[in-house]
Protein backbone atom coordinates (compact mmCIF):
# COMPACT_ATOMS: atom_id res chain seq x y z
CA UNK A 1 0.00 0.00 0.00
CA UNK A 2 1.04 3.60 -0.39
CA UNK A 3 1.72 5.31 2.91
CA UNK A 4 1.32 9.06 3.05
CA UNK A 5 3.56 11.08 5.31
CA UNK A 6 3.91 14.56 6.63
CA UNK A 7 6.65 17.11 6.97
CA UNK A 8 6.28 20.68 8.20
CA UNK A 9 7.79 24.05 7.38
CA UNK A 10 8.34 26.12 10.48
CA UNK A 11 9.17 29.68 11.28
CA UNK A 12 12.78 30.82 11.28
CA UNK A 13 13.79 33.25 14.02
CA UNK A 14 11.72 35.35 16.39
CA UNK A 15 8.66 36.98 14.89
CA UNK A 16 9.35 40.33 16.47
CA UNK A 17 12.96 40.42 15.28
CA UNK A 18 12.03 39.38 11.74
CA UNK A 19 9.26 41.96 11.56
CA UNK A 20 11.49 44.80 12.78
CA UNK A 21 14.28 43.95 10.35
CA UNK A 22 11.95 43.85 7.37
CA UNK A 23 10.11 47.06 8.19
CA UNK A 24 13.21 48.99 9.20
CA UNK A 25 14.95 47.83 6.03
CA UNK A 26 12.27 49.31 3.83
CA UNK A 27 10.73 46.02 2.67
CA UNK A 28 7.24 46.76 3.96
CA UNK A 29 4.62 48.28 1.69
CA UNK A 30 2.86 51.50 2.61
CA UNK A 31 -0.79 51.76 1.74
CA UNK A 32 -3.01 49.15 0.09
CA UNK A 33 -4.34 49.21 -3.44
CA UNK A 34 -8.00 48.98 -2.49
CA UNK A 35 -9.07 51.08 0.49
CA UNK A 36 -12.68 51.85 1.36
CA UNK A 37 -12.16 53.35 4.82
CA UNK A 38 -9.50 53.94 7.45
CA UNK A 39 -8.24 56.42 10.00
CA UNK A 40 -5.33 58.67 9.15
CA UNK A 41 -2.24 57.68 11.14
CA UNK A 42 -3.78 54.42 12.41
CA UNK A 43 -1.92 51.47 10.93
CA UNK A 44 -1.49 47.74 11.20
CA UNK A 45 1.97 46.19 10.88
CA UNK A 46 1.23 42.75 9.43
CA UNK A 47 3.97 40.13 9.56
CA UNK A 48 4.00 36.55 8.31
CA UNK A 49 6.83 34.38 9.66
CA UNK A 50 9.22 32.74 7.17
CA UNK A 51 8.65 29.19 5.97
CA UNK A 52 11.31 26.53 5.52
CA UNK A 53 9.69 24.63 2.68
CA UNK A 54 12.53 23.19 0.62
CA UNK A 55 12.60 24.48 -2.94
CA UNK A 56 9.86 27.09 -2.52
CA UNK A 57 11.03 30.36 -4.07
CA UNK A 58 7.93 32.54 -3.61
CA UNK A 59 4.56 32.77 -1.92
CA UNK A 60 1.56 34.90 -2.85
CA UNK A 61 -0.73 36.10 -0.06
CA UNK A 62 -3.93 38.15 0.07
CA UNK A 63 -4.36 40.49 3.04
CA UNK A 64 -7.75 41.87 4.02
CA UNK A 65 -8.81 44.16 6.87
CA UNK A 66 -12.51 44.26 7.75
CA UNK A 67 -14.80 45.74 10.39
CA UNK A 68 -18.45 45.37 11.39
CA UNK A 69 -18.16 41.59 11.71
CA UNK A 70 -16.72 41.34 8.21
CA UNK A 71 -19.44 43.43 6.55
CA UNK A 72 -17.12 46.37 5.79
CA UNK A 73 -13.83 45.98 3.94
CA UNK A 74 -11.25 48.56 4.99
CA UNK A 75 -8.77 47.34 2.38
CA UNK A 76 -7.45 44.29 0.58
CA UNK A 77 -4.16 43.63 -1.19
CA UNK A 78 -2.33 40.74 -2.83
CA UNK A 79 1.40 40.66 -2.06
CA UNK A 80 4.35 38.49 -3.03
CA UNK A 81 6.90 37.33 -0.51
CA UNK A 82 9.68 38.18 -2.99
CA UNK A 83 8.48 41.80 -3.05
CA UNK A 84 7.57 42.26 0.61
CA UNK A 85 9.68 39.69 2.43
CA UNK A 86 12.28 36.95 2.00
CA UNK A 87 10.87 35.16 -1.06
CA UNK A 88 10.26 31.99 0.94
CA UNK A 89 6.95 32.93 2.51
CA UNK A 90 7.67 35.79 4.91
CA UNK A 91 6.05 39.18 4.34
CA UNK A 92 5.93 42.48 6.21
CA UNK A 93 3.25 44.96 5.22
CA UNK A 94 1.87 48.15 6.78
CA UNK A 95 -1.66 49.32 6.02
CA UNK A 96 -4.36 51.48 7.61
CA UNK A 97 -7.12 50.42 9.97
CA UNK A 98 -10.33 52.01 11.21
CA UNK A 99 -9.83 53.41 14.71
CA UNK A 100 -13.53 54.30 14.94
CA UNK A 101 -14.47 50.61 14.71
CA UNK A 102 -14.00 48.24 17.61
CA UNK A 103 -13.56 45.06 15.61
CA UNK A 104 -10.78 45.40 13.05
CA UNK A 105 -9.91 41.90 11.79
CA UNK A 106 -6.99 40.90 9.57
CA UNK A 107 -7.52 37.89 7.31
CA UNK A 108 -4.57 36.16 5.63
CA UNK A 109 -5.07 33.86 2.63
CA UNK A 110 -2.35 31.87 0.90
CA UNK A 111 -3.10 32.08 -2.81
CA UNK A 112 -0.22 29.93 -4.01
CA UNK A 113 3.31 28.69 -3.44
CA UNK A 114 5.79 28.77 -6.30
CA UNK A 115 8.99 26.99 -7.29
CA UNK A 116 10.99 28.95 -9.86
CA UNK A 117 7.88 30.82 -10.98
CA UNK A 118 5.66 27.74 -11.28
CA UNK A 119 2.74 27.24 -8.90
CA UNK A 120 2.75 23.99 -6.91
CA UNK A 121 -0.22 22.15 -5.43
CA UNK A 122 1.30 19.41 -3.26
CA UNK A 123 0.53 21.07 0.07
CA UNK A 124 -2.41 21.45 2.45
CA UNK A 125 -3.54 25.06 2.62
CA UNK A 126 -4.49 26.07 6.19
CA UNK A 127 -5.83 29.50 5.20
CA UNK A 128 -7.80 31.69 5.38
CA UNK A 129 -6.89 32.52 8.97
CA UNK A 130 -7.97 35.65 10.82
CA UNK A 131 -6.82 37.66 13.82
CA UNK A 132 -8.46 40.60 15.63
CA UNK A 133 -6.41 43.79 15.81
CA UNK A 134 -6.59 46.83 18.08
CA UNK A 135 -6.57 49.93 15.91
CA UNK A 136 -4.82 52.84 17.69
CA UNK A 137 -4.92 56.40 16.33
CA UNK A 138 -1.44 57.57 15.26
CA UNK A 139 0.07 54.19 16.09
CA UNK A 140 1.27 50.97 14.46
CA UNK A 141 -0.37 47.82 15.84
CA UNK A 142 1.60 44.58 15.19
CA UNK A 143 -0.36 41.59 13.86
CA UNK A 144 1.79 38.46 13.48
CA UNK A 145 0.92 35.23 11.68
CA UNK A 146 2.89 32.03 12.30
CA UNK A 147 1.96 29.22 9.90
CA UNK A 148 3.46 25.77 9.56
CA UNK A 149 2.41 24.27 6.23
CA UNK A 150 2.26 20.54 5.51
CA UNK A 151 3.57 19.65 2.06
CA UNK A 152 4.01 16.38 0.21
CA UNK A 153 7.65 15.28 -0.08
CA UNK A 154 9.18 12.07 -1.40
CA UNK A 155 11.43 10.23 1.04
CA UNK A 156 13.10 6.87 0.71
CA UNK A 157 11.77 5.59 4.03
CA UNK A 158 8.14 6.41 3.14
CA UNK A 159 6.24 5.70 -0.08
CA UNK A 160 4.88 9.26 -0.01
CA UNK A 161 5.91 11.93 2.47
CA UNK A 162 4.76 15.36 3.54
CA UNK A 163 7.10 17.82 5.19
CA UNK A 164 6.88 20.17 8.18
CA UNK A 165 9.45 21.68 10.53
CA UNK A 166 12.19 19.44 9.12
CA UNK A 167 10.24 16.44 10.39
CA UNK A 168 8.72 13.75 8.15
CA UNK A 169 5.73 11.87 9.57
CA UNK A 170 3.50 9.07 8.37
CA UNK A 171 0.25 7.67 9.75
CA UNK A 172 -2.13 4.91 8.74
CA UNK A 173 -4.73 2.46 10.03
CA UNK A 174 -4.53 -1.17 8.94
CA UNK A 175 -7.37 -3.62 9.57
CA UNK A 176 -6.68 -6.12 6.79
CA UNK A 177 -3.70 -7.67 5.04
CA UNK A 178 -4.16 -9.15 1.56
CA UNK A 179 -7.90 -8.73 2.00
CA UNK A 180 -8.04 -10.71 5.24
CA UNK A 181 -8.47 -9.35 8.81
CA UNK A 182 -5.19 -8.89 10.67
CA UNK A 183 -4.79 -11.42 13.50
CA UNK A 184 -1.96 -10.05 15.63
CA UNK A 185 -2.96 -10.05 19.31
CA UNK A 186 -3.81 -13.17 21.29
CA UNK A 187 -7.35 -13.74 22.52
CA UNK A 188 -6.62 -16.53 24.94
CA UNK A 189 -4.46 -19.06 23.11
CA UNK A 190 -5.29 -17.93 19.57
CA UNK A 191 -4.64 -14.78 17.59
CA UNK A 192 -7.74 -12.83 16.64
CA UNK A 193 -8.98 -9.71 14.81
CA UNK A 194 -6.68 -6.74 15.44
CA UNK A 195 -6.67 -3.20 14.08
CA UNK A 196 -3.33 -1.34 13.96
CA UNK A 197 -2.89 2.44 14.14
CA UNK A 198 0.66 3.36 13.14
CA UNK A 199 2.46 6.69 13.52
CA UNK A 200 6.09 7.15 12.40
CA UNK A 201 8.40 10.16 12.15
CA UNK A 202 11.88 10.92 10.89
CA UNK A 203 13.81 14.02 11.81
CA UNK A 204 15.82 16.17 9.46
CA UNK A 205 19.55 15.56 9.59
CA UNK A 206 20.81 15.67 13.20
CA UNK A 207 17.55 17.23 14.40
CA UNK A 208 15.69 16.02 17.51
CA UNK A 209 12.16 14.72 17.00
CA UNK A 210 9.41 14.63 19.61
CA UNK A 211 6.24 12.77 18.73
CA UNK A 212 2.92 13.80 20.30
CA UNK A 213 -0.35 11.87 20.58
CA UNK A 214 -3.71 11.87 22.26
CA UNK A 215 -5.45 8.70 23.40
CA UNK A 216 -7.07 6.50 20.78
CA UNK A 217 -10.80 6.42 21.46
CA UNK A 218 -13.08 3.59 20.38
CA UNK A 219 -16.69 4.73 20.52
CA UNK A 220 -19.49 2.24 19.89
CA UNK A 221 -23.21 2.81 19.54
CA UNK A 222 -25.99 0.25 19.43
CA UNK A 223 -28.07 1.44 16.50
CA UNK A 224 -31.14 -0.31 17.89
CA UNK A 225 -31.10 0.71 21.56
CA UNK A 226 -29.01 3.89 21.26
CA UNK A 227 -26.69 2.70 24.05
CA UNK A 228 -23.12 3.99 23.78
CA UNK A 229 -19.79 2.56 24.94
CA UNK A 230 -16.56 4.58 25.21
CA UNK A 231 -13.19 2.77 25.41
CA UNK A 232 -9.80 4.50 25.72
CA UNK A 233 -6.36 3.22 24.69
CA UNK A 234 -3.58 5.18 26.45
CA UNK A 235 -0.62 5.39 24.01
CA UNK A 236 2.13 5.91 26.60
CA UNK A 237 1.57 2.54 28.29
CA UNK A 238 3.72 -0.49 27.65
CA UNK A 239 5.61 -1.24 25.54
CA UNK A 240 3.91 -4.54 24.89
CA UNK A 241 0.50 -5.78 25.97
CA UNK A 242 -1.62 -3.37 27.99
CA UNK A 243 -4.72 -5.45 28.70
CA UNK A 244 -8.35 -5.50 27.51
CA UNK A 245 -10.89 -2.68 27.35
CA UNK A 246 -14.34 -3.76 28.47
CA UNK A 247 -16.57 -4.86 26.91
CA UNK A 248 -15.47 -5.17 23.26
CA UNK A 249 -11.63 -5.19 23.23
CA UNK A 250 -9.89 -8.43 24.27
CA UNK A 251 -6.36 -6.94 24.29
CA UNK A 252 -4.39 -3.78 23.50
CA UNK A 253 -0.68 -3.24 22.88
CA UNK A 254 1.81 -0.48 22.12
CA UNK A 255 5.13 -0.74 20.28
CA UNK A 256 8.02 1.73 20.02
CA UNK A 257 10.70 1.35 17.37
CA UNK A 258 13.90 3.16 16.47
CA UNK A 259 15.98 3.01 13.27
CA UNK A 260 19.28 4.75 12.61
CA UNK A 261 19.26 6.01 9.02
CA UNK A 262 22.26 8.34 9.28
CA UNK A 263 21.99 11.26 9.42
CA UNK A 264 18.29 10.59 10.12
CA UNK A 265 16.56 8.90 13.02
CA UNK A 266 13.25 7.17 12.38
CA UNK A 267 10.86 6.24 15.18
CA UNK A 268 7.54 4.44 15.14
CA UNK A 269 4.73 4.54 17.71
CA UNK A 270 2.30 1.77 16.85
CA UNK A 271 -0.88 0.72 18.65
CA UNK A 272 -2.83 -2.51 18.30
CA UNK A 273 -6.44 -2.99 19.43
CA UNK A 274 -7.97 -6.46 19.47
CA UNK A 275 -11.68 -6.39 18.59
CA UNK A 276 -13.88 -9.01 20.26
CA UNK A 277 -16.32 -9.33 17.38
CA UNK A 278 -18.00 -12.34 19.01
CA UNK A 279 -19.08 -10.11 21.90
CA UNK A 280 -20.56 -7.45 19.61
CA UNK A 281 -24.25 -7.48 18.75
CA UNK A 282 -25.25 -7.23 15.10
CA UNK A 283 -26.57 -3.74 15.79
CA UNK A 284 -23.23 -2.29 16.93
CA UNK A 285 -21.23 0.38 15.06
CA UNK A 286 -17.77 1.49 16.32
CA UNK A 287 -15.47 4.36 15.28
CA UNK A 288 -11.79 4.82 16.15
CA UNK A 289 -10.55 8.41 16.61
CA UNK A 290 -7.27 10.02 17.65
CA UNK A 291 -4.72 12.65 16.72
CA UNK A 292 -0.93 13.01 16.60
CA UNK A 293 1.83 15.36 15.47
CA UNK A 294 5.56 15.97 15.88
CA UNK A 295 8.02 18.78 16.45
CA UNK A 296 11.73 19.38 16.86
CA UNK A 297 10.94 21.19 20.11
CA UNK A 298 9.55 20.15 23.49
CA UNK A 299 6.17 21.82 24.01
CA UNK A 300 5.36 22.82 27.63
CA UNK A 301 2.52 20.60 28.90
CA UNK A 302 2.03 19.34 25.33
CA UNK A 303 0.47 22.54 23.97
CA UNK A 304 1.21 23.64 20.40
CA UNK A 305 2.88 27.08 20.22
CA UNK A 306 0.58 29.97 21.12
CA UNK A 307 -0.85 31.72 18.08
CA UNK A 308 0.63 29.22 15.63
CA UNK A 309 -1.19 27.45 12.82
CA UNK A 310 0.27 23.95 13.08
CA UNK A 311 -0.53 20.63 11.31
CA UNK A 312 -1.48 17.38 12.96
CA UNK A 313 -2.68 13.95 11.83
CA UNK A 314 -6.09 12.52 12.66
CA UNK A 315 -7.71 9.11 12.70
CA UNK A 316 -11.49 8.97 12.32
CA UNK A 317 -12.44 5.59 10.87
CA UNK A 318 -15.55 3.47 11.25
CA UNK A 319 -14.01 0.11 12.11
CA UNK A 320 -17.14 -1.91 12.93
CA UNK A 321 -20.49 -1.78 11.14
CA UNK A 322 -23.41 -3.94 12.23
CA UNK A 323 -21.12 -5.98 14.45
CA UNK A 324 -18.65 -6.84 11.67
CA UNK A 325 -15.20 -5.49 10.76
CA UNK A 326 -15.71 -2.73 8.19
CA UNK A 327 -12.26 -1.12 7.82
CA UNK A 328 -9.44 -2.10 5.46
CA UNK A 329 -6.18 -0.22 4.77
CA UNK A 330 -6.32 3.52 5.40
CA UNK A 331 -3.39 5.71 4.32
CA UNK A 332 -2.83 9.35 5.19
CA UNK A 333 -4.60 11.99 3.08
CA UNK A 334 -6.18 9.52 0.68
CA UNK A 335 -9.71 10.58 -0.21
CA UNK A 336 -12.20 8.89 2.12
CA UNK A 337 -9.57 7.02 4.17
CA UNK A 338 -10.42 8.73 7.47
CA UNK A 339 -6.70 9.33 8.17
CA UNK A 340 -5.97 12.95 7.30
CA UNK A 341 -4.00 16.11 7.92
CA UNK A 342 -5.68 18.97 9.77
CA UNK A 343 -4.47 22.22 11.34
CA UNK A 344 -4.55 23.79 14.79
CA UNK A 345 -6.11 27.22 14.35
CA UNK A 346 -6.79 29.76 17.07
CA UNK A 347 -6.31 28.42 20.60
CA UNK A 348 -3.32 26.06 21.16
CA UNK A 349 -4.09 22.35 20.93
CA UNK A 350 -2.94 20.04 23.72
CA UNK A 351 -1.52 16.56 23.15
CA UNK A 352 -1.59 14.47 26.30
CA UNK A 353 1.29 12.09 25.51
CA UNK A 354 4.74 12.34 23.94
CA UNK A 355 7.63 10.13 22.83
CA UNK A 356 11.18 11.18 22.01
CA UNK A 357 12.87 9.66 18.97
CA UNK A 358 15.97 8.12 20.53
CA UNK A 359 17.67 4.69 20.62
CA UNK A 360 15.40 3.59 23.47
CA UNK A 361 12.15 5.52 22.84
CA UNK A 362 10.42 6.55 26.05
CA UNK A 363 6.77 7.56 26.13
CA UNK A 364 5.40 9.82 28.86
CA UNK A 365 2.45 11.90 29.97
CA UNK A 366 2.34 15.66 29.43
CA UNK A 367 1.09 16.82 32.80
CA UNK A 368 1.83 18.08 36.31
CA UNK A 369 4.95 16.69 37.99
CA UNK A 370 3.95 16.08 41.58
CA UNK A 371 5.95 17.59 44.43
CA UNK A 372 6.99 15.58 47.48
CA UNK A 373 8.02 11.98 47.90
CA UNK A 374 6.54 8.63 48.85
CA UNK A 375 8.76 6.33 50.93
CA UNK A 376 10.16 3.54 48.79
CA UNK A 377 9.08 5.18 45.51
CA UNK A 378 11.91 6.69 43.47
CA UNK A 379 9.97 7.22 40.21
CA UNK A 380 8.53 10.56 39.16
CA UNK A 381 4.75 10.87 39.46
CA UNK A 382 2.83 12.85 36.85
CA UNK A 383 -0.88 13.66 36.74
CA UNK A 384 -2.51 14.80 33.48
CA UNK A 385 -6.04 16.06 32.85
CA UNK A 386 -6.83 14.62 29.41
CA UNK A 387 -9.98 14.77 27.31
CA UNK A 388 -10.84 11.27 28.54
CA UNK A 389 -10.12 11.87 32.24
CA UNK A 390 -7.21 12.08 34.67
CA UNK A 391 -4.19 9.87 33.85
CA UNK A 392 -1.50 9.02 36.41
CA UNK A 393 2.04 8.11 35.32
CA UNK A 394 4.53 6.53 37.74
CA UNK A 395 7.81 5.85 35.99
CA UNK A 396 6.94 3.77 32.92
CA UNK A 397 3.55 2.70 34.29
CA UNK A 398 0.50 4.65 33.14
CA UNK A 399 -3.03 4.32 34.48
CA UNK A 400 -6.22 4.20 32.48
CA UNK A 401 -8.04 7.51 32.07
CA UNK A 402 -10.26 8.18 35.09
CA UNK A 403 -13.14 10.58 34.33
CA UNK A 404 -13.77 13.28 36.93
CA UNK A 405 -17.25 14.23 38.14
CA UNK A 406 -18.95 16.89 36.07
CA UNK A 407 -17.65 20.36 36.92
CA UNK A 408 -14.38 19.12 38.46
CA UNK A 409 -10.91 19.65 36.97
CA UNK A 410 -7.35 18.82 37.93
CA UNK A 411 -5.58 21.89 39.36
CA UNK A 412 -2.36 20.27 40.57
CA UNK A 413 -0.99 17.37 42.55
CA UNK A 414 1.30 16.62 45.46
CA UNK A 415 2.70 13.65 47.33
CA UNK A 416 3.82 13.19 50.92
CA UNK A 417 4.70 15.23 52.90
CA UNK A 418 2.40 17.90 51.41
CA UNK A 419 -0.61 15.65 51.67
CA UNK A 420 -1.51 12.38 53.40
CA UNK A 421 -3.97 9.65 52.59
CA UNK A 422 -7.11 9.60 54.77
Amino acid sequence: MRVSALRTARRRGALAAAAFALVAGGCAGRGPDAQTSGTAGARLQIDVAPLTLAGVTDAVWTLEVTTNAGATTVWTKTVRSSAYGDGQGAIAYVGPCDAQATDNVVTLTLDRLEVDGQAISDYRNPTPVSKPADCTPNGDTPVAFDLTIARAANQGFFDVAVSFEDVFCSAKLDCKRDGQPIDLLFDGDARSTTIVAAFACTSGGSQPTIMYMDALDLDCVDTQSGATTHMVHVPSGGPGNQGPLAPYVFETASYRTYEQLAPYQKCGWTHAIGLDLDAMPATLDCTLTGKATASSQLWPSGFTPAGAVYPYLTWSVKVVTAGALSCDQHALDVQGSGVATDYVRGAPERFAYRMGCEPTPTASVNGEICAGTIPGLADQVVFADTADGVVVSVGSQVSAAMPLPAGDALEGCCLDPCCTAP
